[in-house]
């Protein structure tokens, strides 16, 4: 399949983002590996360039369409809302029947944020209804705004200028950082309200729309020494940001982290690598693994696994242990969700952008 090497993509950034949050609840693992597994947050970014370059291709191939604008936020919609919607719901439960104190976030309001995706511009229902739903607001803020920057960099591609796209992405982000930091006196930590903000995360989707039109105009010849080198100065601020608190670092890192990834896929793309299909497998799964495995990498290493295993194996052991657990639960999971869920409405919603196609030709 052409496009395979995508679902390959898709599934190093889950088991990326997997292998951040199965560390976050044990103590004492030795700084390096602690490091690695909290770069690992960077899965999030390379699914914002994976994300970006499919809306590309599946918004020039349906460009023909009749009330085609309408049928692209139709699929978006019938893609995104059901599993979050699922997972609005389970960590409700969850919540609930653990007592924590994250029920009190559960407002009226904040459920609404996430039920109609603002939350990724509305600070108080951001990341704290389901566990990571900031990238999911992110992502839907993007998609928002893609339309206009499809034509952008379309404009662009035709005079032969499309590098300046994501150029003014890392401006207008760095611009904005250096306002809330000399401006307002915040600075910009990592996993903070600011750090998810769309102005700084945007120039990562440029990255993923750049791969897109690079293949018409372009050709780009890249090798996986650019890949180890990009990921050598990201993981390298992020040591920074990590132990010396350099906080000015954190709004580069998502940018150079991308970067790196623009190499990857690259490479994917022009077969340099091949396909996996173990990668492949948990790639159609990742949206939702990503959902579902805060239940496995969270809730379930703090109430049992950490208290059963903590004494008897070392924090490297146990932390491969909830890494190796979460990611086959979560894909389990994952796969009922897709049968029974996922799968059906996307069909549903194919039907209902098969109806407007329809009606727009009679």
């Amino acid at each position: 399949m052409k496009y395979e090497y995508i679902d390959n993509i898709r599934g190093i950034a889950i088991l990326m983002v997997i292998f951040v949050h199965s560390s976050q609840e044990i103590v004492d693992l030795n700084w390096f590996l602690g490091a690695c597994s909290k770069y690992g947050q960077m899965g999030v970014q390379l699914f914002f360039i994976a994300s970006a370059f499919t809306l590309c291709l599946s918004w020039d191939s349906k460009r023909p369409e009749s009330f085609f604008l309408i049928s692209f936020y139709i699929r978006r919609i019938f893609r995104i809302a059901p599993l979050y919607y699922i997972g609005i719901l389970i960590y409700f439960l969850i919540n609930s029947v653990l007592e924590t104190n994250s029920t009190s976030n559960y407002t009226v309001v904040n459920l609404l944020a996430n039920i109609l995706f603002f939350h990724g511009g509305y600070q108080p229902a951001n990341n704290n209804i389901v566990p990571g739903g900031w990238s999911i607001g992110t992502e839907m803020l993007f998609y928002f705004i893609f339309p206009m920057c499809f034509r952008l960099f379309n404009s662009f591609h035709v005079n032969g200028k499309a590098y300046l796209i994501p150029l003014a992405g890392v401006v207008v982000a760095q611009l904005y950082a250096i306002f809330l930091y000399m401006g307002s006196g915040e600075i910009i930590k990592n996993n903070s309200f600011s750090y998810f903000n769309i102005l700084i995360q945007f120039q990562v989707f440029c990255l993923g729309m750049y791969l897109f039109f690079s293949e018409k105009k372009w050709s780009l010849k890249v090798n996986l020494s650019g890949f180890f080198v990009f990921t050598l100065i990201a993981f390298t601020m992020w040591f920074l940001v990590l132990y010396f608190k350099v906080n000015l670092l954190t709004s580069f890192v998502p940018l150079i982290s991308g970067i790196s990834f623009l190499f990857l896929f690259t490479a994917y793309k022009l077969g340099q690598i091949p396909s996996n299909q173990f990668l492949k497998k948990i790639g159609k799964l990742s949206f939702g693994m990503y959902v579902t495995h805060f239940i496995f990498a969270w809730y379930i290493p703090e109430y049992f696994l950490v208290p059963v295993l903590g004494n008897h194996l070392s924090a490297e052991l146990l932390f491969i242990t909830i890494f190796f657990t979460t990611t086959v639960s979560a894909y389990y999971l994952s796969l009922v969700l897709f049968i029974y869920v996922e799968k059906p409405i996307i069909e549903l919603g194919k039907k209902a952008t098969h109806y407007l196609g329809e009606l727009g030709n009679s």
